[in-house]
Formats: structure tokens, C-alpha cells, sequence
């Protein structure tokens, strides 16, 4: 079985409610089979919003990028990239 390749971005505009980014980070995850690390990664890319949104502008944008057997999680603010992780999936 091949795993899915997709692209997945999400602009956040504001204060994001916390329940829905966790949610949807950890909905993909088990998508591509990367549920054991869930719990570990919504939580680090919550705390890596909220303290991107600290020091600049409330906006941000976070990519999944599933690509040749890898998921790359990346939250940029504007043209600086705060935070990314990469997992391999299935």
C-alpha cells in the first residue's frame, strides 16, 4: 500500500483556538499513520505558536507536507519560520 502524498496549509488568523489546531494536527497524523507521536508533536507545535505569537504578529501558517514516506510540519509568522518537525509515516 502506498502512503498519501498531499500538502495541507491552514492560515491562522488571530488567537486560534487551541482545540482545533490539536485536533487537526492530530487527525493528519493518524492519517499517515503517525499516531503513536501525536500527543508528543500537538504539543510542542502549540507551545511553538503561542511563543511565535508572542514576540510578533498574532497570524501564522502551518504546512503538512506528506511527501516520499515523510510528514513535514512547518509554522512559519510572516517570512520567518518559527517551528517544524519531520516524521516518517506508516
Amino acid at each position: 500500500m502506498s502512503l498519501p502524498e498531499f500538502v495541507f496549509a491552514v492560515h491562522l488568523s488571530g488567537q486560534p483556538d487551541d482545540d482545533m489546531l490539536g485536533d487537526l494536527t492530530a487527525t493528519i497524523l493518524r492519517f499517515v499513520g503517525s499516531g503513536a507521536v501525536t500527543a508528543e508533536i500537538v504539543k510542542e507545535l502549540r507551545a511553538r505558536v503561542v511563543k511565535g505569537r508572542a514576540g510578533g504578529p498574532a497570524d501564522c501558517d502551518v504546512r503538512f507536507n506528506a511527501r516520499d514516506g515523510k510528514l513535514v510540519i512547518a509554522v512559519s509568522q510572516g517570512n520567518r519560520h518559527i517551528w517544524g518537525t519531520s516524521r516518517h509515516m506508516g
